[in-house]
C-alpha cells in the first residue's frame, strides 16, 4: 500500500512495525573461529615443514662434530703414546688396550653408531659413518 502521492509504502495501522532482522552472529562466530582454527594448522604445518629438516641437520651436525672430537683424542692418545713409549717405528698400530686407562678414561664411541679405527701413527683415527671425518685443521 503507497500514498497516494507515489511514495513510500506505508503500512497498515493495525501491524506493528517490524524489527530489522540482526545478522546471524551465532553464524559468524562460527565461521571466524573455523578460518582462526584452519589458518594456525596451515601455518603450523607450514613451519614444522621448514622447522623439522633443520633440526634434523643440526642434530647430525652435532653428532659429526662429537664424533670428530672423539677421533681428536683418540689421536691425541696415540702420540702420547708413542712419544712415551718412544715408538720410531710409525707403521705400528698402537694397541686399544694399551691406550684406554692411561691415555683415554674410556674408548669413545661415535653418537651416530659408527666404529672407529685406530689406525698406526702415519694415518689419523677414522669412523665408519660417511662424513665423519677426521677434522681438517
Amino acid at each position: 500500500m503507497s500514498d497516494q502521492y507515489g511514495g513510500a509504502p506505508v503500512p497498515p495501522a493495525n501491524v506493528p512495525p517490524q524489527k530489522p532482522k540482526s545478522p546471524p552472529w551465532g553464524i559468524i562466530i562460527l565461521i571466524i573461529a573455523i578460518c582462526t582454527v584452519f589458518s594456525c594448522v596451515v601455518g603450523g604445518g607450514i613451519m614444522a615443514a621448514i622447522a623439522i629438516p633443520n633440526f634434523k641437520e643440526g642434530y647430525q651436525q652435532g653428532q659429526r662434530n662429537a664424533c670428530q672430537r672423539n677421533l681428536l683424542e683418540i689421536e691425541f692418545a696415540k702420540q702420547s703414546w708413542a712419544e712415551d713409549n718412544m715408538v720410531d717405528d710409525y707403521s705400528v698400530e698402537p694397541p686399544i688396550n694399551a691406550l684406554v686407562g692411561s691415555y683415554l678414561d674410556e674408548m669413545p664411541t661415535c653418537p651416530a653408531g659408527g666404529t672407529y679405527t685406530v689406525g698406526n701413527l702415519t694415518e689419523f683415527p677414522s669412523c665408519s659413518i660417511p662424513g665423519h671425518d677426521f677434522p681438517e685443521e
